[in-house]
Order: C-alpha cells, then sequence, then structure tokens
C-alpha cells in the first residue's frame, strides 16, 4: 500500500479531487470511472445521508449516474419513524457537463464545484421531491492510497477526507432541515477502470466517535477488498483520526472483522426501482451487526457496530448484462481502543458498504 500524506492540505486536496477519468481523449475506454462519495449524519445519528456522483466513460459515449438516500431512525416533523427516501438515475453524458479545473459535474438534477478546500453542492430530485444544498471545507486530512490496486479487469484508486464542515439543508418534500457544522460529513473519491460485476467486492466502514469523558472527536475508516464472494481478502487497513491528526494506523493482519447476519431472510429495500423490480424475489440476510479487533505490539482497538437500517444497490453493466450488489447499512457504534498505555471508550454512529 502507497499512501501520500507528507504534502500539504491544498496539495493533497487536489491529489484526492483531481478527476482521473482522461474524457476529453476520443481514445477513452468506457469502462472508465470517477465517482464523489459523500455521507451526512446529524448530530444525533437519526439522520443519515448518502449521495453518490458516478461518471462512466466520456461525452456522448457514457453516463453519469446520481444516487441520493436519506434515512430516518426516529420521527421528524412531517416524516415517519424508519423512513427511508431515495432516488437513482442515470442520465446520458453530454458536452459541458463536466469540467475538469476547477472541477464541475453540472447536469439538471445536480451542480457539484470543488475548488481548492471548498466544494459546493446544489441538488434538486423533483422525482424523489430531495432538495440538497451545501457549502463544506476540509477539516481532516486528506489521504490518497495506492492509485493503481489491481481490481478486477483492471484498477482502482481511492482517496478520502475523513472530516468536512458542512453547512446548509436539506429539503424532503415540505419539511426542511438546515445542516450546520455540527453534523457529520465524510467525503471519497473513488476512480479506475473496470466493469461492474466482475469478481471484486469490498468492505468499508466509516465512523464518527466521541469520547465519552473528554468529548473529544475520533474518526475511523475501515477498508479492504475481496472477491465477489469475500472468501479472498485482500490487504486491509483502520485509520484513525484525532483532532484531524491521524494517530493510528492498524495494517493487514493486525484487523480482523466480523459481519454478523440475522438468521431470517427477508426481502431488504432496494434501489434503484427497475432491478428492484428485477430482484424482487431474491431474499437475503440482513446484517445485524458488525465487530472489528484491532491488536498489535502496543496498542488495540476493539469496535462494536449495531445495525439500525439497511438496504441494497444493484449497479449492472449493461454491456456484458452483469451486476454488483452494495449492502449499505447504518447504526450505533461503541468503541474501546488501548493507546498510548490509556484506556479510551467512546460511542457515535457509522455507515458501511458489504459490496459484492
Amino acid at each position: 500500500m502507497k499512501t501520500f500524506l507528507s504534502l500539504d492540505k491544498n496539495h493533497l486536496t487536489e491529489r484526492v479531487e483531481s478527476l482521473r477519468i482522461p474524457f476529453d481523449n476520443l481514445a477513452c475506454p468506457l469502462d472508465w470511472k470517477d465517482w464523489y462519495h459523500y455521507i451526512l449524519i446529524s448530530p444525533s445519528g437519526d439522520i443519515k445521508i448518502l449521495l453518490n456522483v458516478c461518471l462512466n466513460g466520456r461525452p456522448d459515449k457514457g453516463d453519469i449516474q446520481l444516487s441520493i438516500i436519506v434515512t430516518f431512525s426516529n420521527h421528524w416533523e412531517g416524516i415517519e419513524k424508519n423512513c427511508t427516501y431515495g432516488n437513482v438515475t442515470s442520465i446520458p453524458w453530454k458536452e459541458k457537463m463536466v469540467y475538469r479545473k476547477p472541477l464541475r459535474i453540472l447536469n439538471s438534477s445536480i451542480k457539484i464545484e470543488i475548488e481548492d478546500n471548498e466544494t459546493r453542492i446544489s441538488l434538486d430530485e423533483k422525482q424523489s421531491k430531495i432538495q440538497l444544498n451545501i457549502k463544506a471545507e476540509v477539516e481532516g486530512p486528506p489521504i490518497l492510497i495506492d492509485e493503481n490496486t489491481d481490481f478486477g479487469s483492471g484498477f482502482i484508486g481511492w482517496g478520502f477526507i475523513p472530516k468536512l464542515l458542512v453547512e446548509g439543508n436539506l429539503l424532503i418534500g415540505k419539511t426542511k432541515i438546515d445542516i450546520d457544522k455540527q453534523w457529520y460529513c465524510y467525503h471519497d473519491h473513488n476512480f479506475g477502470q473496470f466493469s461492474w460485476g466482475e469478481n471484486f467486492g469490498w468492505e468499508w466502514i466509516v465512523i464518527n466517535l466521541k469520547d465519552l469523558k473528554s468529548d473529544e472527536n475520533y474518526q475511523l475508516v475501515f477498508d479492504q477488498k475481496t472477491d465477489k464472494n469475500h472468501s479472498e481478502k485482500g490487504f486491509k487497513y483502520i485509520f484513525l483520526f484525532l483532532k484531524n491528526k491521524i494517530k493510528k494506523i492498524f495494517l493487514g493482519n493486525t484487523v480482523n472483522i466480523e459481519w454478523n447476519r440475522s438468521t431470517d431472510s427477508k426481502t431488504p429495500i432496494r434501489l434503484p426501482g427497475t432491478m428492484s423490480s428485477i430482484f424482487s424475489n431474491q431474499v437475503t440476510t440482513n446484517i445485524d451487526s458488525i465487530n472489528i479487533h484491532a491488536v498489535d505490539d502496543r496498542d488495540s482497538l476493539e469496535l462494536n457496530l449495531i445495525v439500525d437500517k439497511g438496504y441494497q444497490l444493484i449497479v449492472p453493466d449493461n454491456q456484458e448484462r452483469k451486476y454488483t450488489i452494495m449492502e449499505e447499512v447504518s447504526g450505533n457504534a461503541f468503541f474501546k481502543i488501548k493507546f498510548d498505555k490509556k484506556i479510551i471508550k467512546a460511542k457515535g454512529t457509522f455507515y458501511g458498504e458489504f459490496v459484492r
């Protein structure tokens, strides 16, 4: 694994956010992908927002896919408890929808602008009646992982920003929810050349925690590449951040993760509607909890994650008639770490993906 940690924040941000897809080249392969992924969690953890914008191919030969999903674990004014709102759309990628510097992605539903350390997003999904308007500034240190990891028939690269300071609002129908800097916001950018449905998968979790004694905030990011059945697993790691600095990295065999599933098979919530119809008769077991343990010769970590919400995204490759299933889960996190000869306990919220 190669990471880029020695550059200054501005340079690192540009490295993470820079669009890799060579869309202005007529020879650009159509299996190229760049996607920008945002997760927002309210201070209480009751509201979680996932926004994903994926570029595929190139103008006139590709598409732009947009996913917006909002989950409520408690009652909100005008919204019932345990509701999920979302929509997934795909539109043809036309000229002048994407600009490289400063980065801009524009279509009828969304506008994303990233310049220096600031991001602006304006989304209006009329079909699902979801609007999101936010401004975000980089707070945590941008991290860029090896840009050419083998993945399916091609490769994948990944960079992330563990914390953004965000302000704005969310509108669900007539219900308006203000978003301020107390909300937690995580962002990553994936890019590479491969096709959905190939023999790959991944396990990924981002966690925001508050120390039970000091009220200090921690962020953890876990990632591991796998095959489609999760029987062959690649290199895994956990990044631990405190006060917007990396405090610890657990790597490889120091990390163990268990995804615990229910014994009863159910039909999960599935998006988008078209693929949901195709898979309407397929039941599966839901992920109920996740346990993560990490230990090396100095420190140890224990995480217990309880799932309160889950759903599936089914991403197709239309050319090959293959698909990739993304299980998205969120809930409450409980954390204990032995670090620098101290025992730290914390709790908070998490968002994770089990992809196959």
